[in-house]
């Protein structure tokens, strides 16, 4: 059975045609530390280093979710190696028409269930806190909060996007606040909560729960369940929790979304139900882990708490994501309030990932404006698989997307901005001249941001940037002299070879095989990493513009080796999307993939038959070649 990438509970309700709605109940946020320096740290060893990571991830996550199903529960999303769980009330599921009683937890109320679920996840942590690998030893440990309340859930998108979903209010508030405070190794609830629990203790139902210490210095004569100088409710430590007849191995499924979603007997959805939202057929065919270079965007909008507020606001993000083909990850409402994370470069590869990034954020803030704020972050990072054998997720873990994380949140209402070696990825016109150096959570100095250009902006900015680029370039006159020649050829009767070599010095190109066309002309640089070899064919390319030598219409694609990847197509998944946008395409070539191929190969065949009818015979190993993927049909 394939693991389920949408809550149970969501396509049921979705299947019932309910879009929205709320019911009490109480949550587990677990957040697990130490997976960011572990990534780091076994980068370094590809493929196997990877494969490290996702068994380690996976083999702690797999028992935690199961304790959460077994006690009625489900899972309503992840957020990197971290994941939120909702144990709905009795009531709420009687309301829906399921079982009113769980075989799972028993006749607890879910307080009750969700703390016993929290203490069987530190169960977990304990056993697996230091993990042994053929690479070292690694140390993991995790902190959770408690919550308890009414929670609002509801669908989003439209019949132009996939669908996604969210839980939020004060009963999922509650849970992040509680984990924001907790150590490592520790559950935090409330001092209300706690109280109730500790009402709800019996022969049966045994909890210990202590006063926390007060996370600021506590004034003459205040007591330890004094409120904390930030305005937070009191803090109480669950100890430990048992019940006389707790279930041990997985429950027969009653009905109830996710209750025993991990049983082979429940009810998967119907085929046009999990079509309309992200499955695992999404992914590569092995799904297996690995590391990408990855540009990783997060938004941070401010929405009204209504649900129509809400859907208006995701789906304008969810249509600017399919129509650049970023891959939509994380829908959050966290403490930092509406959070969605979109990856371009994973799950699969399409080509000028940092630029489309740009766009997918330039057409948010077109919408959203002084709603929005983006951060932008480009660096190799842990793709894959992550969940556990009936629940999971597709998502990237690392550095560069915590970046994005901290950035999206600091920056000032209606902006995008960049890290400054991602920016270096995009044109000189996009990006504000000049950089700014922020303060950001969690890093010990101040990092240099650069603002990306609204498009009006970006217009004005990139004639002013040529002309100075064609200006001045210090120190690579000679190389400048061969890259200009060549890429001013009106005919060439043989390719163009220019190799930098490592002290970034270009030698005269060697002479190469016959049979380039007149009018065409091509120049393959090559050279180590690092080495200056983007900033030399952009310089070159403007200094052309800028002086009319190649006119502003006329099509340069470049071609960049994938160092992350190493493999020998990958040139292809950036080539074909650079041609759409030369033939006009650009947005508009979205839909299926066999309609996408069709308007790809119609639009070259007008402008070269003969060019036309090659494309034409290769066209079913397109999608091999680009890692291409087009928009699933959608059905009413």
């Amino acid at each position: 059975m394939k693991p389920a990438f949408v809550p149970e509970f969501i396509t049921t309700q979705f299947e019932r045609q309910q879009y929205d709605g709320s019911f009490e109940g109480a949550t587990v946020f677990l957040d697990i530390s130490g997976f960011t320096p572990l990534t780091a740290k076994l980068m370094a060893h590809g493929r196997s280093g990877a494969e490290v990571i996702s068994d380690t991830l996976n083999a702690m996550l797999s028992p935690m979710l199961d304790s959460v199903h077994r006690l009625g529960g489900f899972v309503a999303g992840f957020a990197g190696d971290a994941f939120l769980a909702i144990f709905p009330e009795e009531s709420a599921q009687a309301a829906n028409g399921d079982a009113a009683v769980l075989s799972g937890g028993g006749n607890l109320t879910a307080l009750q269930r969700a703390t016993l679920a929290a203490t069987s996840c530190r169960g977990v942590i304990a056993r697996e806190h230091i993990r042994k690998t053929g690479f070292g030893e690694f140390a993991l440990d995790a902190s959770l909060g408690i919550g308890c309340g009414l929670i609002n859930w509801g669908i989003v998108g439209d019949e132009h996007t996939r669908l996604s979903w969210y839980f939020r209010g004060p009963g999922t508030d509650a849970a992040f606040s509680q984990q924001k405070k907790a150590a490592p190794g520790e559950i935090r609830i409330s001092s209300e909560n706690a109280a109730t629990l500790s009402a709800l203790s019996s022969e049966r139902f045994r909890v210990t729960v202590v006063p926390a210490k007060p996370e600021s210095a506590a004034e003459p004569g205040q007591t330890a369940e004094a409120k904390p100088a930030d305005g937070s409710e009191p803090s109480h430590i669950v100890r430990s929790v048992s019940v006389a007849d707790a279930p041990a191995a997985p429950v027969e499924p009653t009905g109830q979304p996710e209750q025993a979603a991990h049983s082979e007997q429940t009810a998967q959805p119907r085929p046009e139900t999990r079509r309309r939202f992200r499955t695992v057929d999404d992914l590569p065919e092995d799904g297996a882990g690995e590391f990408r270079e990855v540009t990783s965007v997060f938004v941070s909008a401010e929405v009204q708490p209504e649900h129509d507020d809400i859907s208006s606001a995701v789906t304008a993000m969810l249509r600017a994501c399919e129509r650049v083909r970023g891959y939509f990850d994380v829908l959050d409402f966290s403490d930092k309030g509406c959070m969605m994370l979109i990856l371009f470069g994973a799950p699969r590869a399409s080509g000028s990932e940092t630029r489309r990034a740009a766009a997918f954020a330039e057409t948010v803030l077109e919408s959203l404006q002084e709603r929005a704020r983006v951060g932008i972050a480009r660096g190799t990072v842990y793709t894959g698989y992550v969940g556990g054998r009936s629940r999971g997720t597709y998502t990237a873990i690392g550095e560069s997307v915590n970046l994005a994380a901290r950035i999206s949140t600091a920056v000032e209402p209606g902006s995008a901005y960049l890290e400054a070696e991602t920016a270096q990825h995009l044109e000189s016109g996009s990006i504000e001249p000049g950089a700014v150096n922020v303060k950001l959570k969690g890093y010990s100095e101040p990092l240099t941001l650069t603002r990306l250009l609204p498009e009006g902006e970006q217009r004005r900015s990139k004639a002013r940037s040529d002309t100075r680029r064609a200006e001045h370039f210090v120190g690579r006159d000679d190389d400048v002299a061969i890259v200009r020649s060549r890429l001013s050829a009106k005919s060439a009767a043989v390719p163009n070879r220019t190799a930098l070599r490592e002290d970034t010095r270009a030698a005269d190109p060697d002479n190469g095989p016959e049979g380039v066309e007149a009018g065409l002309s091509y120049l393959e640089i090559t050279g180590e990493s690092g080495i200056g070899k983007t900033k030399l064919t952009e310089h070159a390319v403007a200094e052309l513009r800028a002086y009319g030598t190649i006119p502003d219409d006329a099509p340069i694609v470049t071609l960049r080796a994938d160092p992350v990847l190493s493999r020998s197509l990958n040139l292809f998944s950036d080539l074909f999307p650079q041609i759409e946008s030369a033939l006009g395409l650009g947005e508009e070539q979205t839909g299926t993939l066999e309609s996408r191929t069709s308007k790809l190969v119609d639009a070259v065949r007008g402008q070269d038959p003969e060019a036309g009818r090659h494309l034409h015979d290769y066209r079913a190993a397109i999608p091999a070649l680009t890692g291409a993927h087009g928009e699933p049909e959608y059905e009413s």
